[in-house]
């Protein structure tokens, strides 16, 4: 029964399409059934939203429920519905402003209606892309190893044709390495000059991108980073890289880079001349060294990770602002301008060091007109007295000094007991 015109005239159709753009995407389909007009109008709206709902901190306590299951698989049947539609002529005319796609009971079955539904839209045009594939719990007795292959896999093929994304989020996806083969390779050299350069990447026009509980391939990460050339701000949160224990970011467009609870060992930005921010948070026991070089606009670090051990920064801004709680942080060396303002909680800080090049350049703005310095440290880190480099920066600070004595002692933590004479 077509219930809309039982009760008053037909709607025209451009207030349909305006009532249908500002409902949930699962309302507009609930209200297709009401009139045969209705059918199909909402697959045409430029914002698409499919979510299976659910909370998952709820979720994460729930048992196998097959009712559940069944749900999953009628989300499915709309998510079909849609691209049944896609398939009319008319409908590939139409431009897509944002699609969403959240799955709370991701099975390896729905990996041909994903790839149909990305597809799909990237012919459309898409500027914004938000999917997130929670595997079902039906997969969570194997182990991580096994359970990595259930991922949905993102690769060069799924994104082949997303040259007009300028947002990206991924959750609880596998993103694949993504460089070229040989064979690409001389592909894309016979098309020679006649191709753009920007044109050869996957995602030429990206601005933003948001990876959350993302599984890395070896080297993935940084490979898209390589495919975004007009990236401006990265967000990975709780991601791991498999078969390698570092994230490593080379980007010239990148401004701003949040790194939150991943498991990385090492951290290294490098040739980064444009990012203005950087954020880490972290209390993985994994993550032990950060590198922070060539980035020379860096205006603000702010690095919170309880078991960091190592931390480098150069070339970075002439006012650059930095806030460093690192418990446990052991070394920390920083090449840059004496306006930078460091704050630095690291109660276990072993050496921190100047390099060269920093003590060409500045006069010792520390303990000038010192002439007797004595450093005091435990036996177990008499190594770092040998270091020419640990004596050097020493001497750089206290430059007046006629007498440096580097001292034992017997004790847990570092002690710097600093003798001054002659100030």
């Amino acid at each position: 029964m077509d219930v809309v015109s039982s009760i008053r005239p037909p709607l025209p159709d451009l207030v349909i399409h305006q009532i249908l753009q500002i409902l949930p995407t699962k309302a507009a389909v609930r209200m297709s059934f009401l009139s045969k007009q209705w059918d199909g109008v909402w697959c045409s709206t430029p914002v698409l939203d499919f979510d299976e709902g659910d909370d998952p901190g709820k979720y994460d306590n729930d048992h196998i429920d097959l009712n559940k299951i069944l749900e999953h698989r009628k989300f499915i049947n709309v998510v079909e519905k849609w691209l049944e539609f896609c398939e009319q002529e008319e409908q590939k005319q139409v431009l897509l402003n944002k699609f969403r796609l959240r799955m709370m009971r991701y099975v390896p079955g729905d990996y041909d209606s994903i790839d149909k539904c990305l597809s799909y839209v990237f012919e459309r045009n898409v500027k914004e892309l938000d999917i997130s594939l929670r595997i079902s719990r039906l997969f969570w007795g194997f182990s991580w190893q096994i359970r990595l292959g259930f991922y949905y896999c993102v690769s060069r093929t799924t994104l082949a044709n997303a040259k007009t994304l300028t947002v990206l989020k991924l959750e609880y996806v596998r993103i694949k390495n993504l460089r070229l083969t040989k064979k690409q390779r001389r592909r894309i050299k016979n098309l020679g000059s006649s191709m753009p350069v920007d044109t050869r990447l996957l995602l030429p026009n990206l601005k933003t991108m948001y990876l959350k509980n993302v599984r890395f391939d070896k080297h993935a990460l940084l490979y898209l980073i390589f495919e975004c050339p007009s990236i401006q701000g990265l967000s990975l949160t709780s991601c791991h890289c498999e078969n390698s224990d570092d994230f490593h970011v080379i980007s010239s467009s990148l401004k701003s880079l949040e790194i939150e609870h991943c498991d990385s060992r090492t951290i290294w930005v490098d040739e980064a001349m444009n990012l203005e921010s950087f954020t880490v948070s972290s209390n993985s026991s994994f993550l032990d060294d950060i590198s922070l070089c060539d980035c020379s606009n860096l205006k603000y670090i702010n690095v919170h990770a309880e078991h960091l051990k190592h931390l480098t920064v150069s070339d970075t801004h002439d006012c650059l602002k930095a806030t460093i709680n690192t418990p446990n942080l052991v070394t920390f060396s920083f090449d840059g301008f004496s306006k930078s303002k460091i704050l630095v909680k690291a109660p276990n800080l072993k050496a921190l060091l100047f390099p060269e090049d920093f003590r060409k350049n500045f006069s010792s703005p520390l303990l000038y007109g010192v002439k007797h310095l004595v450093v005091v440290m435990p036996n177990s880190q008499k190594e770092v007295s040998d270091i020419p480099e640990f004596r050097h920066a020493l001497g750089w600070m206290a430059p007046s000094t006629n007498q440096l004595s580097l001292g034992e002692e017997n004790h847990q933590q570092f002690l710097a007991n600093i003798s001054l004479e002659g100030l």
